[in-house]
């Protein structure tokens, strides 16, 4: 019998899925040692951790902006099929942990990767979107075709 996969694709709302004691809005580099240790603390983590522990997934996918960059620790098959679909430049996280989705999502063995999306600087201008989904559009499909 085969098994069903179960693909969770998530749009980030929190930078890099990041805990920040405290960012200001002028800032445009974030130092990571702010971070929380814990990937449970802002209400935007919580409700991504909620869907996660009701779906039960085999695989996330985060979506965010922008750098047109993909951030991974492991699961280098998926992130290598990712970037023969997508072209972002793969940016490999370090073993320490920050707090972040996936670092939750790595102490859980789910397959993982945060895809961002688009040019720099954030936000994304209305006209890249086009550009976006058509880049984007099949990683679903490649995704379900590698694990099944």
């Amino acid at each position: 019998m085969k098994k069903t996969l179960k693909l969770l694709m998530l749009m980030g709302v929190v930078a890099l899925g990041i805990n920040f004691t405290e960012v200001k809005a002028e800032t445009t580099t974030v130092d990571v040692t702010t971070a929380h240790q814990e990937a449970i603390t802002t209400p935007e983590t919580k409700a991504q951790i909620f869907v996660v522990e009701k779906v039960k997934p085999d695989v996330v996918i985060c979506y965010h902006q922008a750098g047109k960059v993909m951030y991974h620790r492991k699961h280098t098959k998926l992130s290598n099929m990712l970037y023969s679909v997508t072209k972002y430049t793969h940016i490999i996280s370090g073993e320490t942990q920050y707090g972040t989705f996936s670092d939750y999502l790595d102490d859980r063995n789910i397959l993982n990767c945060t895809l961002e999306t688009g040019p720099m600087p954030a936000p994304v201008k209305n006209s890249e979107f086009k550009k976006i989904y058509r880049t984007n559009k099949n990683v679903l499909i490649a995704v379900a075709k590698m694990y099944s």
